[in-house]
Formats: structure tokens, sequence, C-alpha cells
């Protein structure tokens, strides 16, 4: 008991008995400010209304600088509330401000938040009434989907022109090329058939002039000099003769290995055309050629045979998309920080990988220790761990006698090293400066869009990290990933 002596007497208390507030004091807006400047109620603000009587706010891409004031309605004493915020899809925490009544935020990019703000009591307990607003920054025109997409198609289109054109110009000189050989060729043969005649005429002059020698056997040793002189012609003309069609096997051989060189340039080029832009448009125009053969078939067993065409057609657009869709959702979406078995996560790739037909030619090892959680975002490491682990089934070499994809993961620190190591077909060391360059393609076995490499930089940049590589070729790949964990 405290007691205190006064005029009237003693006064007395137990400090036990002191009540504490269960108070829950109201929370209320009471200040929008952009880039430090108050704002404007009415057409055309961000405020149509009052702070206070305004749940939702809608700014432009270049105000995403602003501040907010806010206060609890409890005056006794109001320097005891403490406050804490929370901005949904930007901090998932609460941030303490203890009295401070002011959350600041700047350089946010285009997108929808909640603001949430909480306080406590004047005893310190915390409160469950809150104050939300919803932020609405709508992005500029040059950074929309869209727009993006727009601008990828212009440079897809451009390059097909470009190598079209080229690809028209070596089939002109090819065609040109051609008919060059085959006039040759007929001036060759004609020449070939007057130098026959010519020797077919010196042999019957030849065998005239034996049935003379065997009449006039007796004549003079002149008769005899013409006859050797003869044969002597006659034999230097079968020599030319040879050489001449020798000469003619040899340019026509020649000739027909430089059309064959020009052949493999042409078939080539238009590998180069179709991998680079044909995996968007082919596709659809073989889907559309088949859909008007349809129309027109009545054979049952052609009609399977063209749906399973259109089928495999529209696969390898689906993939195509769904990188793209991949590179598009790594760039727009927020980096998510949830607790991820790391073990887990693996086995869920490699049972999405189960099905691929080459799966059943390698072994896949899931070295990763069963209790290994660290807080990251689940998504992005699937999208690394599927397109690092489908590599590997791809370029597996069938001709060991294990092809065999190992997946091992560990803590340094603070930092998760994942790495994927394979015994396959391995890589160039010409090619690692490139392989992480969109659409480029690094083996001739390559069938993709040459986009899963370049994801994975990506998606491991998103997620504040690195990717190295170490390959053989012909020996084995190990990718090593290190992200914050």
């Amino acid at each position: 008991m405290l007691l205190f002596g006064g005029i009237e007497g003693l006064a007395v208390f137990h400090p036990d008995h002191i009540p504490v507030s269960t108070f829950n004091p109201p929370i209320v807006f009471t200040h929008f400010k952009l880039d430090n400047r108050d704002v404007t109620i009415g057409p055309g603000s961000p405020l149509p209304k009052n702070i206070t009587l305004t749940d939702q706010i809608e700014l432009r891409h270049f105000q995403n600088s602003f501040s907010l004031e806010f206060a609890a309605l409890q005056y006794d004493p109001a320097q005891r509330n403490q406050y804490a915020y929370r901005l949904e899809n930007f901090i998932d925490k609460w941030i303490e401000l203890g009295s401070e009544r002011k959350a600041t935020f700047t350089a946010l990019a285009p997108g929808t938040y909640t603001l949430r703000v909480r306080a406590t009591n004047k005893d310190g307990d915390i409160m469950s009434q809150q104050a939300v607003l919803r932020m609405v920054i709508h992005p500029a025109w040059w950074q929309t989907i869209l727009f993006k997409i727009l601008v990828a198609a212009a440079l897809v289109i451009i390059a097909f022109a470009i190598f079209q054109t080229r690809l028209s110009h070596l089939k002109r000189q090819r065609v040109a090329l051609k008919k060059q050989v085959a006039e040759a060729t007929h001036e060759i043969e004609k020449k070939n058939i007057e130098l026959e005649t010519k020797v077919m005429d010196i042999s019957a002059r030849d065998n005239e002039i034996q049935a003379q020698n065997e009449e006039l056997v007796a004549q003079n040793e002149q008769i005899l000099h013409h006859r050797k002189s003869l044969e002597e012609a006659h034999n230097k003309l079968k020599v030319m003769n040879n050489h001449l069609e020798e000469l003619v096997q040899q340019r026509t051989a020649k000739l027909e290995f430089t059309v064959q060189e020009l052949d493999t340039v042409v078939n080539e080029l238009d590998r180069f055309v179709y991998s680079a832009s044909h995996d968007l448009s082919a596709p659809l125009k073989s889907v559309l050629g088949l859909v008007n053969i349809l129309r027109n078939e009545h054979d049952p067993d052609k009609l399977q045979t063209y749906c399973d065409y259109i089928e495999r057609s529209i696969s390898k657009l689906d993939n195509v998309i769904k990188s793209l869709v991949e590179f598009s959702r790594n760039s727009h979406y927020l980096v998510g920080h949830v607790d991820v078995n790391v073990r887990e996560i693996v086995a869920e790739v490699i049972e999405e990988l189960a099905f691929w037909p080459e799966t059943q030619l390698v072994k896949l090892n899931n070295k990763v220790m069963p209790d290994l959680v660290v807080k990251s975002d689940p998504e992005r490491l699937k999208v690394i761990l599927h397109n690092l682990i489908g590599n590997g089934i791809k370029y597996a070499d069938t001709m060991k006698p294990s092809p065999s994809i190992w997946i091992e993961s560990f803590l340094e620190h603070t930092t998760l090293v994942l790495q994927v190591k394979d015994n396959g077909i391995g890589i160039r060391e010409s090619d690692h400066a490139r392989i992480f360059d969109m659409f480029f393609r690094g083996s001739d076995r390559s069938k993709g869009s040459g986009l899963g490499l370049f994801i994975v930089k990506e998606t491991v940049s998103k997620l504040k990290g690195t990717i190295s590589l170490k390959s053989e070729y012909a020996v084995g790949t190990t990718f090593e990933i290190r992200l914050p964990a």
C-alpha cells in the first residue's frame, strides 16, 4: 500500500489495482504529400476528397514518391501511442515507427499496393483497428507488356526480312551457277565428240594405209616412214583424247563439288532462318495449312496424321510462348521471401520431368540434404532448376555407360550454393561467353527457342544471385548458382 499525507488525511492506494486501458483508438490518415508538396483536393488531383475520407489513391508513373501522415485518436496522453506500417506487395513485415506519425515512399514501381497502419494505446497494447489505404500506380505506356511485345515482334520481322532477302540472293546465284555449269559441260561434250570423230577418221585412214602397205610391201621406205608418222599421230591423238577426258572429268567433279558446297550453305541458311524466325511463325502457318487440308480430307488415317502434325506444331509454339511468359513473369513479378525446402523443390522438378521420353535414359540424383530450408522465391527456384535439369536431360551423352545428373546444395554462411552437374556432351569453350545470350543455341542437337539459359540468368539476377559455368566438351557440364539465403 502507498500512503500520502494531506490536509484532509491520508490518500491510500495499491499499485496492482490501477486499471490498464483497454481503449481501442481509431486510426485515420491526416495528410498526403507528393514529392514533399501538399496535394490539393479537387478534379484532376489524386485526392478527389479529403484524405481522411479516401480509401484509394490512383497515381501516374511519375507520381511514385510520396508520404502519408496518420494519427490514432487518443489524447490522454497521445505521445505514448506507438505506430507501425506495412506496404503490401512491397514490404511484407511491419515497420516500427515509434511515436513518429509519417511514412515516406520513393521510386515505387508501377503496381497496386495496400498501406496498413496500426498503433498501440497509451499502455502499449497493439490495437486491432488499422487504417487501410489502397495505392494504385499506373505504368507509363512504354512500361506496358503490349508495348514490349510489339517491340519484340518488330525486331523479329526485321530480322526475318533481312535473312529472307539474303537467302533469295543466294538462291539466284545458285541457279545462275548451275546454268553456267550446264553450258560448260555441253561445250566440253561437243569438243569431245569432235575429237572422237577425228580419231575415227584417222583410224580409217590408218586402216587404208595398212591395206595399201599389204599390197605395196615392196615399195620404198618413204611409204613406211609415212605409216610410222601416221601411227605416231594416232597415238598422240589418243593421248590427247584421254587427257581431255580426264580434264573433263576433273572439271565436272570440281563443279559438282562446288554445287554441293552451295547446297550445303543454302541448307545451313535455311536452318538458321527457320530457327531464328519460324520458332513463332512456322507452327502457326503449319497449323493453318493443315486445317485447310483437313477441310478437304476424308481418309481417317490421313486425318489422324494431320491432327498429330497440328499437335506437334502447337506444342512447339507453346514451348516458345512458355519461355517468353517465364521471362515476362520474372521481369514484372516481385520476388517472394518464404521458407523453402530445397530438396522438396528439386524433387518436384524431377517429378515434372519424369514423363519426358529422354528422362528414361538418364539417372537423376537428388543429393540435397532433407533439412536444408532457406528464405527465397520457390517459383523462381523451380524455373531455374527446370531449365538446368531439362538441359542436362536433352544433352545427355547416351553413349556413356551411365548418363547421370547430380543436384547438390549447401549453405556457405548466408549464401545458398546450388549445383547442377552432368556427364553429358558438354559445351565447347568457344561458346562459354555466349551461352547465356538470348536465342543462342550452342549445340547441333538444340531444338528449343534459345531462351532457356537466358531466362535462368535473368531469374538468378532477379534473386540478386550469380551463376557460373564449368564445362568440357564430351566430358560434362556444371552450373553453380549462388543466392542470398
